[in-house]
């Protein structure tokens, strides 16, 4: 199987445990409700979620930009037929999309003004990463905005190894961890490691200026607040298409 059969299959697996309509690990207490609030400040009319998984952040942003058009895409069908379920119950307009988000040629050019990825970037591959942000920097028209929130990587590298040794000569390994649940309970995740200047680097390269980064989950942030499960910080980078 490649990598994305592989992680299709983690979250055919997993599905039911990532339905929810409230806060459940410590990411929907921190980084997803900023993206929303980012999205809130820019007045996003047209919105595409990327790795919408079962929606959870895409009912979010629906939730706080109700005259906007929302469209999800995830690779998942099992997490995406929850997403659709909770769509059919509770109609807020959202349209979902099965498919790899590094594919979008679904869409037309310059078809959306703002994109969203909640930790869900940390799965592509070194190799298409260039690429997947060129793609997405297509359907975005010009002057547009790319929302992603991720997990700090340096924070990411020294829990998972202890030190930051081999951060910088790691690039491209895949990880297998699992996150905290407010129950208690661990949940798998899989990212690949990148360094922090590649990443950059690479979302420079595809067009994008990084507008604004903010780290979240540190003592002096008001998030921080918020979370009742502690761990590494995120990031809030802010992309817009120049």
């Amino acid at each position: 199987m490649t990598l994305y059969e592989d992680i299709q299959a983690l979250y055919n697996r997993d599905s039911h445990l990532w339905d929810r309509n409230k806060p459940k690990s410590r990411s929907d207490f921190l980084i997803r409700p900023a993206m929303v609030d980012m999205m809130l400040h820019l007045n996003s009319k047209n919105i595409l979620d990327l790795g919408c998984g079962e929606g959870y952040v895409t009912r979010l942003i629906a939730n706080a930009l109700p005259k906007s058009e929302i469209h999800g895409i995830d690779i998942s069908d099992k997490m995406l037929s929850i997403a659709k379920r909770k769509e059919e119950k509770n109609q807020q307009g959202i349209i979902y999309h099965h498919g790899n988000m590094i594919d979008l040629s679904r869409f037309e050019d310059a078809t959306f003004d703002t994109l969203s990825a909640a930790l869900s970037t940390h799965y592509i591959p070194l190799k298409h990463e260039v690429n997947f942000y060129k793609e997405a920097s297509r359907v975005l028209k010009q002057g547009g905005y790319f929302i992603i929130g991720a997990i700090s990587l340096e924070a990411l590298w020294n829990i998972n190894t202890g030190s930051m040794k081999g951060y910088k000569e790691n690039e491209g390994k895949l990880f297998k961890n699992k996150i905290e649940r407010i129950s208690g309970k661990k949940q798998e995740v899989w990212h690949i490691h990148k360094t922090t200047e590649t990443l950059e680097k690479h979302m420079q390269e595809a067009g994008f200026t990084i507008i604004e980064k903010a780290k979240l989950g540190e003592p002096i942030n008001p998030y921080n607040e918020t979370s009742p499960i502690k761990g590494a910080p995120y990031v809030l980078y802010v992309l817009q298409k120049t």
